[in-house]
């Protein structure tokens, strides 16, 4: 009876939670519970096949990148998932929402992230629609999908106010929406290059993932503008956007890139082709381009 072990150390919830990795078995116990409950949750979606008779979607709202978490993950179809973006630091600290969307690549199962309840609840409050072009652009960036913030009630959470509810306006998010479905070609199949770091040589300001369909020359390196000022909640337009890229990482066969972006025409530019480097110039990156190598 392990409860009998716990309660030599401890006689409550408040002092269990003092000394709880201090008792014997304990990560044991903790993962002995959490692979029980992924597999109730196998059971429940064979259960929904059977009743059914045919296969039918089956996810979790699971915290990741918290390991807990991720025992249920072979089990789904994909996975729902709050990411931290810590609004509070722009874009500064992103890292954790980083981690969350390379853990779910990695364990094979595509994401439908949101922010955190708290994050919303700084949007609203600020009024920083930039910075939650941003969120939506930093999934798609590592491969991911951010859900569609809602027009009416996307949760938000305060220790000050508690649940309350942020009304998205969908004319400052929808762009980013229409552009991801009308250039799905260059989303769809396209996965991480392995040892993407070092990554392509960029500005400190700047953020780039590099995703190639597999069986082709054809790649996408996404560029994301990291130079989010808090006083005017904008991201500041960078001039002259300079990259290097190994070419024993990259073998375009045309001369040239191709830009994308959410909110401004496509252009065309030269790759300019060195001994061990291409190197290409982006005239303007506001938030979010995405350079198109074939």
């Amino acid at each position: 009876d392990y409860r009998t072990l716990v309660r030599e150390y401890a006689k409550n919830r408040q002092e269990y939670k003092k000394v709880q990795h201090q008792i014997p078995l304990m990560d044991m116990f903790l993962q002995f519970q959490a692979e029980a409950a992924a597999e109730h949750t196998r059971h429940l979606g064979q259960l929904a096949e059977d009743v059914a008779g045919h296969p039918v979607l089956l996810s979790t709202n699971a915290g990741l990148p918290n390991k807990t978490h991720t025992y249920v993950v072979k089990y789904l179809t994909h996975v729902v998932c709050e990411v931290g973006q810590n609004a509070s630091a722009g874009t500064s600290r992103i890292d954790h929402a980083i981690e969350a969307y390379e853990l779910a690549a990695r364990l094979g199962k595509p994401m439908a992230a949101t922010a955190s309840g708290q994050d919303w609840a700084f949007a609203k409050q600020n009024n920083c629609e930039d910075l939650v072009r941003f969120w939506i652009a930093l999934a798609y960036a590592y491969g991911q999908r951010f859900m569609v913030p809602h027009p009416q009630r996307q949760w938000c959470f305060s220790n000050e106010l508690g649940t309350h509810w942020y009304a998205a306006p969908v004319e400052a998010y929808a762009p980013l929406y229409r552009f991801v479905r009308e250039n799905a070609g260059w989303f769809d199949g396209f996965e991480a290059v392995e040892s993407q770091r070092p990554m392509p040589a960029v500005p400190e300001n700047v953020l780039a993932t590099i995703r190639k369909k597999s069986g082709s020359n054809q790649v996408v390196l996404h560029l994301l503008n990291r130079d989010y000022d808090p006083a005017t909640k904008r991201v500041k337009a960078l001039s002259n956007v300079e990259l290097s890229l190994d070419r024993a990482r990259v073998s375009p066969t045309k001369p040239y890139a191709r830009l994308l972006s959410y909110d401004k025409p496509p252009q065309q530019v030269d790759l300019v082709q060195e001994a061990a480097a291409l190197r290409v110039r982006i005239p303007e990156l506001r938030l979010w381009t995405l350079v198109v190598l074939e």
